[in-house]
């Protein structure tokens, strides 16, 4: 930025942490770039992308327009919107150090699709981005965005900078600004709904403190699906450092790292000896508001709550976290049907009653002693046959 000249182009590849990362380091960067540049674009990339180089991170490209004269303060310009896009595919296997070409193919028989050359033609989103980009309002205000191409039909998705000057985090995430995020939670605000935060408390994790000789339930993050979990029996000398919440009947923990955001599990029926991983956030329905722990269950078991959670998550990989004050500010659509209400309330019935599928019953009933099967002494690891 300090090479370039006033109304200078500027591109440049960060992790997606330093887009978004709540700590004062991250926000003074972020400070700083808007006081010198106004930005014209940020495309993300998808997880893996630079793996080949030992990069396991999620990392996006910003475009930039150095100002002719830097702000004294970063909310003294939120008056024009940038482009924001989401690169899906970019030609070769996510994940593979090899990066092997993936090819463009037929949907109908999966025969390679050629392009004007006659050669294999690869299945990427450069080409849909950069349409995008000059096809945005954003093109508007950086002329040189769309110079020399010609005008699409289809407008590219842009956000307004005064969002990111009002926030006092100043997130540039493009997770959080992008079309699919931005667009439904619109579409979940047109109609009666929650933020999670006016529906429940944050409870504090505890600080461990186990009884060494006593039997636990522990729930790692791995045992939580969907609603439903298992559990390993250990002794208070073997649970893990990260075994911190001690469950109360009726709270719910909803995963918190982004590639488990739509793992969650309610605590029913006796839960004394109960306890669940730090990897997931403790809440508990607000005095008055329990009658909607049911709108809040169903929205659980959505896709419109794990890609809110998902655009929320803060960090550049895989254990990126969505923190507290994020996650209440995800919304929950009321269930205003008296017919739906009555259909999904069995359910939440059985959770609160602590039976979430088949084998957690069957647990029940043999830790009892109200099933007569022998149980075996546990492995001691998974690498024990039998």
């Amino acid at each position: 930025m300090r090479q370039a000249k006033p109304g200078g182009r500027i591109a440049i590849i960060v992790p997606n942490g330093y887009l978004g990362n709540r700590g004062d380091g991250y926000r003074a960067l972020r400070e700083w770039i808007l006081r010198q540049c106004r930005v014209a674009s940020i495309c993300s990339f998808p997880r893996f992308t630079f793996k080949t180089s030992g990069a396991d991170v999620s990392a996006s490209v910003l475009f930039l327009e150095k100002r002719a004269k830097p702000l004294k303060k970063a909310t003294q310009d939120g008056k024009y919107d940038f482009h924001v896009g989401m690169i899906e595919s970019v030609g070769w296997r996510l994940g593979d150090k090899g990066a092997k070409p993936v090819y463009l193919r037929d949907a109908a028989n999966g025969s390679l699709i050629v392009d004007q050359h006659g050669n294999p033609a690869l299945y990427q989103d450069f080409g849909r981005i950069l349409t995008e980009i000059r096809s945005s309002n954003a093109a508007n205000r950086f002329k040189w965005l769309a110079r020399g191409s010609a005008k699409s039909a289809t407008a590219g998705w842009s956000a307004p900078a005064r969002v990111v000057v009002n926030d006092p985090f100043l997130t540039l995430d493009p997770k959080r600004l992008c079309a699919k995020a931005v667009d439904l939670r619109r579409a979940i605000a047109a109609k009666p709904h929650f933020r999670l935060g006016d529906l429940v408390d944050f409870i504090p994790q505890g600080s461990g403190g186990w009884v060494e000789d006593k039997l636990y339930r522990y729930v790692e993050l791995q045992d939580i699906a969907e609603g439903t979990y298992s559990w390993q029996i250990l002794r208070g000398w073997e649970l893990p450092d990260r075994a911190r919440h001690l469950a109360a009947p009726g709270d719910l923990f909803i995963a918190t790292v982004w590639g488990s955001v739509e793992k969650w599990m309610l605590a029913g029926g006796n839960t004394f000896d109960l306890i669940v991983t730090n990897g997931c956030h403790r809440v508990r329905m607000k005095k008055g508001k329990e009658k909607y722990l049911l709108d809040l269950v169903a929205a659980l078991c959505t896709q419109a709550y794990a890609t809110q959670m998902r655009a929320f998550a803060r960090g550049s990989d895989g254990l990126a976290e969505v923190g507290e004050d994020d996650a209440a500010e995800v919304l929950i659509p009321k269930i205003t049907s008296r017919k739906l209400r009555a259909d999904i309330k069995p359910f939440v019935d059985q959770l609160l009653a602590g039976y979430t599928s088949l084998q957690t019953k069957v647990d029940d009933l043999v830790l009892n002693g109200r099933m007569d099967v022998p149980v075996p002494a546990k492995r001691p690891s998974h690498s024990v046959l039998v």
